[in-house]
């Protein structure tokens, strides 16, 4: 327990600002940014990630999703997706040998429950690993093609984070 604390710290860190950091009394799960903030952080400094929205919230909060890949097959991901939607769709017209060609597509996600706050959280460092690389996440994205959705439900944790952050100390 005590190994992870400067780990934690550091991530917790990572996803507020400056001002908010060394807050009395701290703010143990930060409200903002949120995890699509450090979504959008990691696609600016990595080649291997993309990001993009699949829509709202009902309180109107993004809903986004990171594509983690080689840079080669971020390039090509509309032929990727055409092929796939084929493979689904039109199965009797696609040979063996153009499936078998086929990368992987992996769709990740997570923050389905708003009071759950380990999902999004996870879901940070699963982005962080693969965009960070080395050479057994290179051999595996190259024949992959990886979707997170880091929190499915912005709503629900934003309440259960405001929630956690005015009674901490309480109890």
């Amino acid at each position: 327990v005590v190994a992870l604390g400067p780990i934690l710290w550091a991530l917790s860190t990572s996803l507020k600002p400056t001002s908010r950091i060394f807050a009395v009394p701290p703010e143990l799960i930060p409200s903002e940014p949120v995890p699509d903030h450090y979504y959008r952080l990691i696609a600016e400094k990595s080649p291997r990630v993309r990001i993009g929205s699949f829509g709202r919230s009902w309180e109107g909060r993004d809903l986004t999703y990171a594509i983690v890949s080689t840079p080669e097959n971020l390039l090509r991901l509309d032929e990727i997706r055409e092929a796939n939607r084929r493979l689904v769709f039109e199965a009797d017209k696609v040979s063996d040998e153009v499936a078998n060609a086929m990368p992987i597509i992996v769709w990740s996600g997570y923050g389905v429950h708003g009071n759950e706050a380990s999902g999004p959280d996870a879901a940070l460092l699963v982005l962080y690993h693969l965009a960070a690389g080395g050479r057994e996440v290179d051999e595996m994205l190259r024949n992959m093609v990886i979707i997170l959705g880091p929190n499915y439900n912005p709503d629900g944790r934003e309440r259960y984070v405001g929630r956690a952050n005015a009674f901490r100390g309480v109890i």
